[in-house]
């Protein structure tokens, strides 16, 4: 009942595939920095193209009461947070927080270690 990776980094312009492992799963954006409304069938494989920066959250649609979340975060922006932790559903939004902080997180350790 997870996503694997949960928290995925990518630049503008990548594509992301998600492969159902198992059956009754699908992907749902819930929130975007261009409002992307997208919803892929049950137990189908999907790609999306990812060209806007910023902050992208997404649920299984059957299973997100169960907390099967995800974030991508296109070119390490962030700027959108605040309208995504606001949309997220009551039960997932200590979940989702701590993604984004582990996003966060590794984006500056990345910083830090390019810096020195």
């Amino acid at each position: 009942m997870t996503f694997s990776p949960e928290v995925l980094m990518i630049n503008s312009g990548d594509t992301v595939s998600w492969q159902t492992t198992t059956f009754g799963h699908n992907v749902e954006m819930i929130a975007s920095p261009n409002d992307m409304s997208f919803r892929s069938k049950l137990s189908k494989p999907v790609s999306l193209t990812f060209d806007k920066p910023g902050l992208y959250y997404y649920v299984c649609a059957p299973h997100r009461f169960m907390q099967m979340i995800g974030i991508i975060v296109v070119d390490n922006n962030f700027s959108n947070r605040d309208s995504v932790l606001a949309i997220a559903y009551k039960r997932n939004h200590k979940k989702l927080t701590g993604l984004i902080k582990q996003a966060q997180e590794s984006t500056s350790s990345v910083t830090q270690a390019t810096v020195n």
